[in-house]
């Protein structure tokens, strides 16, 4: 666990040296930040501020707007971050200082998890802020109604989980090709063109695809993130994922880690059989 902790450490140190990481932080609060204030805008025509101006439900506005930005930020950096560092060879440098090669693995997918929570911890935050400033405006003074914050804190965590099988195939890719460009290509083309695109003509089209697509990503993230049963509080993300008894978001949590646990043992096999090289140069 030490030596776990002190690879973070030690990446963060390098990583957040970059610029990368804040330019994708301002792009996902911008893209939530411009629908909220369009709301706002429309909502000074009508008698009261609408619910979801107000916390908790501007976070609950904010998530569901920024998910989609959130994800394609993890994915760019997690390939970024980590399909980069066989072009410059470093990490050979820090393997041979000692920790295993699964341990400096792991290690890496846990700070991109976290780095990708943080994006939405942050992303609240910044739905905090406007709420406070459009409490302001208003006169009133009050920033936050009489909605449930569980609910809230539920989205917020389902987010985040939603965000771990991305980073795990991200860095699946980025091994498997030894480039960030094209682990980010990959990953994003499957996430929109495949998901989102070809699923919804298959489901349309061919009989059988009904009986398999529960079992395709981005479907069952969609069923883990549905709003029903989110009222039933932070108890039900921690029994069963927020499901509230739901089979869509008990199945969507199970496949979602079950690609999580697929991409990493694929990963992690890659990596331990590949010849780590030093720089390539440009």
């Amino acid at each position: 666990m030490t030596t776990s902790l002190s690879i973070i450490r030690w990446e963060w140190f390098k990583l957040r040296r970059r610029w990368m990481p804040w330019i994708l932080l301002a792009v996902i609060i911008a893209f939530t930040q411009v629908p909220y204030w369009g709301a706002y805008a429309l909502s000074t025509r009508g008698a009261e501020i609408p619910q979801n101006l107000l916390l908790p439900g501007s976070i609950e506005f904010a998530l569901t707007i920024g998910h989609t930005i959130a994800l394609v930020a993890v994915v760019v950096w997690t390939a970024s971050a980590f399909g980069s560092e066989f072009g410059w060879g470093t990490f050979r440098t820090v393997l041979a200082k000692g920790p295993g090669r699964w341990r400096f693995l792991l290690s890496i997918f846990a700070l991109m998890v976290a780095m990708g929570v943080a994006w939405l911890i942050a992303l609240c935050v910044a739905a905090g802020v406007s709420s406070a400033v459009v409490g302001l405006l208003e006169g009133g003074g009050s920033i936050a109604n009489s909605g449930e914050w569980n609910t809230a804190l539920v989205k917020l965590g389902k987010s985040a989980v939603a965000l771990v099988p991305y980073v795990a195939m991200t860095m699946f890719f980025a091994v498997l090709t030894s480039s960030a460009g094209v682990a980010t290509a990959i990953t994003l083309v499957y996430t929109f063109l495949v998901e989102n695109v070809l699923a919804a003509v298959l489901l349309f089209t061919v009989d059988w695809f009904a009986a398999v697509s529960d079992y395709v990503l981005g479907l069952a993230v969609n069923g883990w993130l549905a709003q029903g049963g989110d009222s039933d509080g932070l108890q039900m993300l921690l029994a069963v994922g927020g499901a509230g008894g739901s089979p869509g978001k008990v199945h969507g949590l199970l496949v979602m880690l079950a690609y999580t646990v697929v991409f990493l043992g694929a990963t992690l096999w890659l990596f331990q059989r590949r010849d780590i090289g030093g720089a390539k140069g440009p």
